[in-house]
Formats: C-alpha cells, sequence, structure tokens
C-alpha cells in the first residue's frame, strides 16, 4: 500500500496484475493504476503478452512493446513534469 503514496503512477503489464494492484489500492488511489500499453495505442492491445516458454520472437515482440509504451509513458511524463518545454518529442 505505500507504492500507492510514494508513486504517482503504478504501471501494470497484463489485466491480471492491473486487476491485482486494484485489488490492494488504498481508496482514492486507483486512478494511479496503468496499463502500460495504455500510452502505445498505435499497437492496438493493452497487454504485453507473457513471452516465458514461448522462444525468442515473442520476446522480441513483448520488447518491441515494452520499448514503445515507454516511449508514450516518458513523453506523457515530461508534459506534466516539464510543461514550459512545450512538445516533446520521444526518441
Amino acid at each position: 500500500a505505500d507504492d500507492f503514496h510514494r508513486f504517482d503512477r503504478l504501471i501494470a503489464l497484463d489485466r491480471y496484475n492491473y486487476e491485482t494492484l486494484l485489488s490492494r489500492c488504498p481508496r482514492n488511489q486507483g486512478y494511479k493504476i496503468h496499463l502500460l500499453m495504455h500510452f502505445a495505442p498505435e499497437w492496438n492491445t493493452l497487454e504485453v503478452a507473457d513471452p516465458y516458454g514461448g522462444g525468442a520472437e515473442l520476446f522480441e515482440q513483448a520488447l518491441d512493446r515494452i520499448e514503445a509504451a515507454a516511449r508514450g509513458l516518458l513523453v506523457v511524463v515530461k508534459k506534466e513534469w516539464f510543461p514550459a518545454a512545450g512538445r516533446v518529442k520521444a526518441d
């Protein structure tokens, strides 16, 4: 429960972990929980599938999704923390 007070966001890779976080969330803190893929809408999915046991291709796909969503999350965080900087480009 301390994480909900310490951090602005808690990020889940899949719905199971999202629901787990939500079930442990203190009252009025649910807005902090996000699915990582929410920050990469171009992928048209809300989850990063667990690649365990699926071979190198599934690990590469998971990495691609995580990297894309991390770039999107970084853009959002930069806009919140540095609004005067204007538009921020994700590299």
